[in-house]
């Protein structure tokens, strides 16, 4: 990306250091851990995977999977720890020809909210503090930081439109209001870095402007799942959907599709976007530019255009997570032949150390991806420790994860955080055990009830209507019924989060925005039960169902992740 170092304290209420933080509401700012970590959030362009604990923790947690080092980086977490301390971590934002740096931060119980500090190149010194090294942030090319790269200032133009409408989008590439403009926005973001007309055409159709693109050889289309392929993008590429079955594909070529947006990153499962003319509201004029997360092998994704971003001077290198082609997932919940395999890797040597040379004990590896979750789950309260890491012994989830896992999955695809879709999964655990084929049961009044949320009456009827006879075993038509629903009702439930959490979000919007913790999972059980689920006993179901969250939490996240 193209760095913008910082120079003015972040807003109060600004979502990176406050509604977003996992620090927040225990305590904000200001504090070095909550700013550094909103920071490289707001850099990074994702939520990161950065320590949430004290600072002086940072450097030393690996799992975070960031590259560490000694010298500076813009956008990097420096890190110092101190005896006794809880250690200080800051952002750089400048390095100076002398080798200095100039670091954006703040403190905890400090009467200052946040300032920058130079440093001089010798330890980078701060005071009494031991200086650790840095955390880079992925986004950050190490080649002069990407300011030359035109791809990821596409990016960077893109997300500086989340949250707005098509106002932009249709001024700046000139579709005339309200027409649908989410191609119109990706037109807008290729006017705005000058390569429209070079590698992306001014089409305001989302099928033609893939077509246009390759008919001019100005990139490659590539098939994704809704043909059968499951293809693996990068961040650049514009993915398009087609929302209808295959059985109606007679009449349109490959390129035909429904919506477009732009793919943000990849991860090797999960594919972000960023989208215009998206997200709840019924209407262009409503509709916002939003991000999304959809599993890659979602079948209404009809393929991914390519534009050739070296021919206008871009690269993927330093775009942040999945941008070298993909990273895949570190395990995987399936088991293959190669589970059973013994490698021999090499020796122990006299002084029990690993070596290369012969000796007579002999160091082997095995596939261990189906033992890491179990593994996690023994050591978890050991490691973190805590005893509430145990699941609790009255939730049995050994012959739900895949539904489970699957329902979060799909309200990924939504744009939920997986913290989200657990707190939903809670829900559903709560209605029907997960048994998607409960039903139909009659009650006292002779209405019918069934599906995974139990839907009854006049909702029961809409449900047969939009799923079809073959409900008991259609797990994502119920999961489309459900976010359908609320969307056609999407003023009642923006009422009902307007009630309880004095919010201006509707339903969708405002469970995307809870964090992707714990703590959010368990606040989404208690908003779903509330603005969607609403029985009897709203209190009692709501922690009953919090309950539920925090278990599913610990069990699914190893799986997940």
């Amino acid at each position: 990306m193209a760095f913008k170092p910082r120079t003015t304290a972040p807003n109060k209420g600004d979502y990176y250091w406050y509604g977003g933080s996992p620090f927040y509401p225990s305590y904000g700012m200001p504090n070095c851990t909550t700013y550094a970590w909103g920071r490289f959030w707001e850099i990074l362009g994702e939520r990161p995977k950065l320590c949430t604990g004290n600072a002086g923790t940072w450097y030393s947690y690996t799992q975070d999977g960031y590259k560490r080092g000694s010298k500076p980086a813009l956008g990097a977490v420096a890190c110092w720890a101190k005896p006794g301390a809880a250690g200080h971590v800051a952002i750089v934002e400048k390095i100076n020809s002398d080798g200095s740096i100039i670091t954006s931060e703040s403190g905890w119980k400090s009467s200052t909210f946040w300032w920058t500090s130079t440093r001089s190149p010798n330890n980078y010194a701060n005071n009494a503090y031991i200086f650790q090294g840095f955390i880079y942030n992925p986004a950050v090319s190490s080649s002069s930081n990407s300011e030359d790269n035109v791809l990821a200032k596409f990016l960077q133009v893109a997300r500086s439109k989340i949250g707005q409408d098509g106002t932009w989008a249709w001024a700046t590439s000139g579709l005339s209001k309200p027409q649908p403009w989410c191609a119109a926005f990706v037109v807008a973001c290729a006017k705005a870095v000058g390569v429209l007309g070079k590698i992306i055409p001014a089409d305001y159709g989302a099928g033609s402007l893939c077509r246009t693109g390759v008919a001019n050889g100005w990139g490659k289309f590539y098939k994704g799942p809704w043909h059968g392929t499951n293809f693996k993008p990068q961040p650049g590429d514009m993915i398009v959907y087609r929302w209808d079955s295959r059985s109606s594909y007679s009449g349109h070529d490959k390129y035909y599709s429904d919506h477009i947006g732009i793919v943000e990153s990849f991860d090797g499962s999960i594919v972000h976007t960023i989208e215009g003319n998206s997200g709840p509201g019924g209407s262009n004029e409503k509709r916002k530019v939003v991000t999304h997360n959809y599993d890659y092998t979602y079948s209404c994704i009809n393929g991914y255009y390519r534009p050739d971003w070296e021919k206008v001077g871009g690269f993927v290198g330093g775009l942040g997570s999945g941008s070298s082609g993909y990273i895949g997932p570190l395990y995987d919940y399936e088991n293959t032949k190669q589970d059973s395999i013994i490698r021999e890797i090499g020796y122990l040597n006299s002084s029990s150390e690993p070596s290369i040379k012969t000796s007579d004990i002999k160091l082997s590896v095995v596939n261990y991806t189906s033992l890491f979750t179990a593994m996690y789950n023994a050591a978890a309260p050991n490691v973190l420790g805590s005893s509430s890491y145990i699941v609790s012994s009255d939730l049995d989830l050994s012959n739900v994860e895949s539904v489970a896992r699957e329902i979060v999955k799909f309200c990924m695809t939504k744009g939920l955080p997986s913290s989200s879709g657990v707190g939903i999964v809670a829900n559903i655990y709560a209605e029907c055990s997960l048994n998607i084929s409960s039903g139909p049961i009659i009650d006292s009044n002779g209405q019918y009830s069934g599906g995974m949320c139990m839907w009854n009456g006049d909702n029961w009827r809409a449900f047969l209507k939009f799923v079809g006879s073959d409900w008991k075993t259609d797990l994502s038509g119920q999961c489309e019924f459900l976010f359908h629903y609320i969307d056609q009702n999407y003023s009642w439930y923006k009422s009902l989060v307007k009630r309880y959490y004095g919010s201006n979000l509707g339903l969708v919007e405002y469970l995307s925005h809870l964090p992707n913790t714990e703590e959010g999972a368990k606040k989404a059980a208690d908003v779903f039960v509330r603005c969607y689920e609403r029985p009897a006993k709203m209190d009692y179901q709501s922690s009953k169902r919090q309950g539920f969250a925090s278990d599913f939490w610990k069990k699914l996240t190893p799986i997940l992740r």
